[in-house]
């Protein structure tokens, strides 16, 4: 199987992107992604692509950051080692 979905047609440049793996899903159903993982398990042929859709917005009550993405970055850097410690 090279393509399929359960949420829409895959646009003819996603299947050429998709043409490497072993299937390739587009969906917005949590359950497709159990599916191609327990059919990875049983049968492997190859890598597997699942493209899988989210809702838009954020939940109400969501906290929201309180560190600046410069920071972030800071931070990472010192965390894996590539700037020293101030």
């Amino acid at each position: 199987m090279c393509c399929s979905t359960t949420a829409r047609t895959i646009r003819p440049a996603a299947r050429r992107r998709y043409r490497r793996y072993a299937s390739a899903v587009e969906t917005d159903q949590l359950s497709v992604l159990d599916d191609v993982l327990a059919a990875s398990r049983a049968n492997v042929d190859g890598p597997r692509f699942v493209r899988l859709a989210i809702r838009r917005g954020t939940p109400d009550g969501l906290p929201r950051p309180t560190i600046t993405p410069p920071d972030v970055k800071t931070r990472l850097m010192r965390h894996i080692g590539a700037i020293a410690s101030q």
